[in-house]
């Protein structure tokens, strides 16, 4: 099991605002994500259980292996710690052909040809980096890591740069190998999260704000900076007139009324509401409403895979398939319906 409690400060600057990590997590066998947007830690925290940055503050320890530890003076180098790390460039050496990528770091004959023919890049063996495809090259770079036979395996947003064939190619292999050893992968993409992640922890600004099953997290986020880190991205505020068997009447700051599932929240309670657009269902208004209904105005539309996300006035926002946008023609006025897991219920300070 790999146990990590590290603390990294980097002050500010004339060019930087600072940047203070502070993670504390276990990750055994399988595919622990760590999923965030840009500038979260997510790569620092790689980087420090690697051995190419040194925290300021705690330990890191895999199995009875000390990697680090601040209070004991203790820190590995990085070659000792049997990491293997796949950057989110292949980092294939471009001098070398795919099979001395593999041999460099003095596997043996035998473990090369056995990588060559798993990653099915045998027939690439005497080709250069630049020879290959980019499907290919990360393949080479993987079979490369793990020619080196490591305890662990750091990933650094493998599929970034790949089409999506290619990402599942990549996502299909981890599957693969998480049966053998630990793995992190970082990751921005909730997709890639969802493929193959066992645990997932959410990172936002240097700190864990989640931490879960990934299916759990994506239906329970405990926080609303977590509900927007996983796309619930619309949020509407409002007051709770009825609180009863797990269900909420919420008047909005719009004057509507919602039914919404919810535990927690009290009659008079303040609180706000974040939305999964692909789970509210969104309709041309034809009759009375519902409780779970509210009026929205049509701003604009975009076309997505499968369909057309429409975006209404308040932020609110939703999918429909292409036909039934066509089949609403001019209508501005739509009705959206909150069914249950499309919106997650927080409290909010007056």
């Amino acid at each position: 099991m790999l146990r990590v409690d590290l603390q990294k400060r980097f002050e500010p600057g004339p060019q930087s605002a600072g940047f203070d990590l502070d993670v504390q997590f276990e990750a055994e066998q399988g595919v622990t994500a760590l999923f965030g947007p840009s500038g979260a830690g997510k790569t620092l925290t790689l980087d420090s259980i690697a051995g190419f940055t040194r925290p300021d503050a705690g330990s890191i320890h895999l199995g009875e292996q000390t990697f680090f530890d601040a209070a004991a003076g203790t820190s590995l180098p990085a070659r000792d710690r049997r990491c293997g790390y796949l950057f989110q460039s292949d980092a294939l050496f471009p001098h070398l052909t795919v099979a001395e990528n593999l041999a460099f770091s003095d596997a043996p004959p035998e473990r090369v040809a056995e990588l060559l023919a798993r990653f099915h890049i045998a027939d690439l063996a005497g080709r250069r980096p630049h020879e290959i495809s980019g499907g290919e090259r990360q393949r080479c770079a993987l079979a490369r890591t793990l020619a080196a036979d490591p305890r662990l395996l750091l990933m650094d947003e493998p599929g970034q740069g790949l089409d999506r064939p290619l990402r599942e190619e990549l996502l299909a292999l981890i599957r693969e190998w998480k049966e053998r050893l630990p793995i992190l992968l970082v990751t921005h993409d909730l997709g890639d999260a969802f493929a193959v992640a066992d645990r997932m922890l959410v990172l936002s600004a240097g700190r864990i704000v989640q931490r879960g099953a990934p299916d759990e997290i994506y239906r329970n986020p405990a926080t609303p900076q977590a509900a927007r880190l996983l796309g619930m991205e619309a949020e509407l505020a409002g007051r709770v007139v009825d609180a009863a068997g797990g269900t909420v009447s919420v008047e909005t700051d719009f004057g509507d009324r919602l039914s919404l599932p919810a535990v927690g929240p009290g009659q008079g309670d303040r609180v706000r509401f974040c939305l999964r657009s692909d789970a509210v269902r969104a309709a041309v208004r034809n009759g009375s409403l519902g409780a779970s209904q509210t009026l929205a105005r049509l701003e604009r539309w975009t076309p997505v895979t499968g369909g057309v996300r429409l975006t209404f006035a308040g932020g609110l926002s939703a999918e429909v398939s292409r036909e039934a946008f066509l089949a609403a023609g001019d209508a501005r006025e739509w009705v959206l319906e909150f069914p249950a897991g499309s919106a997650t219920v927080f409290p909010c300070p007056e």
